[in-house]
């Protein structure tokens, strides 16, 4: 299927074909009135006037049909249309300019149909080319008189009671000649505007069609999201806390040590469902600013080995060392937020590089200074992300294939969230990945400014 762009250029020389059906009509029409009253065009032959529409109807009708039954509308034939297209204006210019000289040369008025092809020209093409146009017209008429005058080619009369001394006066044909072009240019000046002005609110409402667009896809593929995970984060430990509990009050032998076994089982559950609702509920919080964000001024060293110390046990059942490189200069470790939301981002992308992280490996956490932002980074070896995955990284719900294998338990909201904080706090996340080797996503926050 055609792109967008490959459409319009066929439906805007389709449009154009069409119009030249008016100007050729018109055109056809006062020729023949103007020849039957046998007061104007007393020169012009009735055969070359016919000639001349059949000229314009045949070269109309290929250029119709052509457009109208092409089997393929793809880039390749557009740019062939465009450029074909651009040659019949200059026929029709021809055209025009030797019915200007059979119609009377300087005293003829049948100029203003070449404003005719200028208008039609908007409908294709940019305000260059609009103007290569009416550059054209200017130089074919200014030829045409120019010639007359020079007596290389004959000068017709336009009436019978026509003096054609005024063709001899080089006063009469360069103030026509001027008067002629200034209004081609004028009229060219404008109707490019126009064209300009029209084009940019195409490309504007095609911008904002797309963007809803992708506004609904992306929506779409969120709720889609939700749904599943949702579906799964809830159902499964919702299951497991049914059959734990079943099992406990059905079962009449059974030993303490079951007992803490199924209830162990059902509070991790149910650990996990809140987890789940209270990610959901600050992300909701995050995006409606309902959230208001504490401003003390916090110690990246202190926060950062909380967020280590909190997720010790969980790397330490992977067998995941976790190494934290303090920053010495404590004015570069200082930033100013809510310690309890930065926390939680710290933590999320801590454990993220755990949960993806290679089982015996470890995990890096440093803080650095680049400009007036602390970078704290944090560093894991595992699969990495690929590159048709990092678009969609902190994406709500998304989790890469690789991530679904690795750990279906997870929600794809960490990310997400984490990101939403830095970003309340006049930061971002951003990450370098390298497949199968290492993955650092890094936490840019601005620094305090002393003074």
């Amino acid at each position: 299927m055609a792109d967008l762009k490959t459409r319009k250029i066929f439906e805007a020389n389709h449009t154009a074909t069409q119009a030249r059906w008016i100007y050729i009509a018109l055109v056809f029409a006062i020729g023949i009135i103007t020849k039957i009253s046998g007061v104007s065009n007393v020169m012009f032959p009735m055969q070359l006037i016919v000639a001349l529409f059949c000229i314009s109807v045949a070269s109309n009708s290929f250029w119709y049909l052509f457009h109208w039954f092409s089997p393929e509308k793809n880039d390749k034939k557009a740019k062939t249309i465009y450029r074909i297209t651009f040659i019949q204006y200059l026929l029709d210019l021809a055209i025009i300019t030797t019915i200007i000289h059979f119609a009377g040369g300087i005293e003829s008025i049948s100029f203003i149909f070449y404003f005719f092809v200028i208008v039609a020209s908007s409908f294709v093409y940019d305000q260059k080319k609009i103007f290569f146009i009416s550059l054209a017209a200017i130089f074919l008429y200014d030829v045409l008189i120019f010639s007359e005058y020079f007596q290389v080619i004959n000068a017709y009369s336009r009436y019978n009671f026509s003096n054609l001394a005024i063709h001899n006066s080089f006063d009469v044909v360069a103030v026509n000649a001027f008067t002629v072009s200034m209004a081609l240019f004028t009229t060219a000046l404008f109707i490019g505007y126009l064209s300009r002005l029209r084009r940019i609110q195409e490309d504007r409402l095609i911008s904002e069609k797309d963007e809803k667009f992708r506004e609904t896809k992306k929506t779409e593929e969120i709720r889609s999201r939700f749904i599943t995970i949702l579906t799964h984060q809830l159902r499964t430990p919702l299951t497991h806390i049914k059959l734990a509990l079943s099992s406990f009050s059905e079962s009449k032998e059974i030993s303490s040590e079951s007992n803490q076994k199924l209830l162990l089982e059902a509070d991790l559950s149910v650990e996990r469902i809140l987890a789940l609702v209270d990610r959901l509920v600050k992300i909701k919080d995050l995006e409606s600013k309902k959230v208001y964000l504490e401003k003390d001024i916090i110690q990246l060293n202190g926060m950062i080995k909380e967020a280590v110390s909190a997720l010790a046990i969980q790397a330490s059942k992977k067998g995941i060392k976790l190494s934290f490189l303090e920053k010495s200069d404590n004015m570069a470790s200082e930033v100013e937020g809510d310690r309890e939301l930065l926390l939680t981002a710290c933590e999320m992308i801590l454990e993220n590089a755990i949960v993806y992280g290679n089982p015996n490996s470890e995990v890096r956490v440093a803080i650095t200074r680049a400009d007036d932002f602390s970078e704290i980074s944090f560093t894991n070896s595992g699969p990495g992300i690929s590159a048709g995955d990092r678009q969609k990284i902190f994406f709500p719900f998304f989790r890469t294939e690789k991530a679904l294998k690795t750990d279906t338990n997870r929600s794809g909201l960490g990310l997400y969230l984490a990101n939403i904080i830095a970003k309340r706090h006049r930061g971002k996340i951003f990450f370098v990945s390298v497949p199968q080797k290492e993955t650092t996503f890094t936490l840019r926050l601005p620094i305090v400014s002393r003074g």
